[in-house]
């Protein structure tokens, strides 16, 4: 037989005191051995509730972030351009760029989008279909960055110059957005495809096959950037240009790499006007020290930092100025050198030919401060 279980008023009272202890002690009106407790009671509809208002919140954000999506797309779709070049012998190039400059027609692209033209030209092709003939005024081959003039009448597409933002604002896990007209096997191109990601690291290295100089400070994102992509725009959540999507690791996933804009900023405007841009050089190899060749070879703490020079050209500006083979560059004006990168990208943003940088070596475990004149990379 089934007993009936009869709570007095007394232990409604206690039972009522001991949830309002446990309530007030954890500060919440949620308590998982209080819905186990006492089943379907207040906390549980209490639970429900809170539940369907974060599903409500969370639902709101999704859409408010999808609009503002769709607001970049639209803002920026009809200034970014496809890019196509003849190379002979029924063979094209084709990529991405977009609008520098509406009154003169400036495009934005990687050199290896237009390398190898016949004619000095390329066709772009805007977000609606029309195409206009443009020619190739600039190319940096070092930094993969190229200008286009159209010199067709373009107005009727009513561009808007995409906005170039400071690179040097960008974070770690900051939102960044890819459009361009990536494609499959050359022959078929997805227009005015966007992709989102976040910025996975700054200050990238990227060896290059070209003269042995490497891309310096590059922007690494988990944004998808595939075969056509390249030349196009890295955006931030303004929908401002924070780089040039330029490289994809093969055999990778999320592996992805954008020129970022105020290399951009610094070297198109030589492009436009004189069609190249004259490179920052010291003329040495050298690298990141690490712990092996500090304590080993150089007799330093393990933990040293700083570039190690492996070798210097002779008759370059590190020559000039005294430096020598095993040196240890540990700051550039001052500034501390903790990595190849940190003192590349000092060089490349912050130097042009002629410039004088101050370097502080360290040789033998003594520290001077060395002066070298910046020349221009040799071609």
């Amino acid at each position: 037989m089934k007993k009936d279980i009869i709570i007095t008023n007394r232990s409604k009272f206690a039972i009522l005191l001991l949830t309002l202890s446990i309530m007030m002690l954890s500060n919440s009106i949620l308590s998982f051995s209080s819905i186990h407790a006492f089943g379907q009671t207040g906390p549980v509809l209490n639970h429900t509730i809170l539940q369907r208002d974060n599903n409500n919140t969370s639902s709101s954000f999704l859409r408010t972030e999808s609009q503002e999506l769709n607001n970049i797309f639209k803002n920026v779709a009809n200034s970014v351009v496809y890019i196509q070049v003849d190379q002979g012998h029924n063979y094209f190039r084709s990529g991405s760029g977009f609008v520098y400059d509406s009154n003169q027609g400036y495009i934005i692209t990687n050199n290896h989008v237009v390398n190898g033209s016949i004619s000095g030209k390329a066709d772009v092709t805007f977000s609606d279909g029309n195409t206009y003939t443009a020619r190739i005024i600039g190319t940096d081959i070092y930094d993969d960055i190229a200008v286009l003039q159209i010199v067709d009448d373009f107005s009727a597409e009513h561009p808007v110059p995409l906005v170039l933002a400071n690179s040097s604002k960008l974070e770690v896990g900051q939102m960044v957005i890819a459009i361009g007209n990536p494609g499959i096997g050359g022959f078929l191109t997805f227009s005015n495809t966007m992709t989102m990601g976040i910025v996975s690291q700054l200050g990238r290295i990227f060896p290059s096959s070209i003269g042995g100089f490497a891309e310096t400070d590059l922007i690494q994102t988990d944004t998808t950037i595939n075969r056509g992509n390249s030349g196009g725009p890295l955006l931030d959540a303004d929908g401002h240009v924070v780089g040039i999507t330029t490289l994809h690791a093969i055999n990778s996933t999320g592996l992805n790499f954008a020129i970022p804009s105020n290399l951009v900023l610094r070297i198109v405007p030589a492009l436009i006007q004189s069609g190249h841009y004259d490179h920052p050089w010291l003329g040495f190899s050298g690298d990141t020290l690490n712990p092996i060749i500090a304590e080993n070879l150089l007799g330093l703490p393990r933990n040293s930092k700083g570039v190690v020079l492996f070798s210097v050209d002779a008759g370059g500006p590190l020559d000039k100025a005294g430096l020598k083979r095993a040196d240890l560059i540990t700051a550039t004006d001052g500034i501390p050198d903790r990595t190849i990168g940190d003192f590349l990208t000092y060089l490349e943003e912050h130097k042009s030919v002629g410039d004088n940088i101050k370097l502080t070596v360290n040789r033998n475990g003594q520290v001077m401060d060395l002066n070298a004149t910046v020349q221009t990379r040799p071609s």
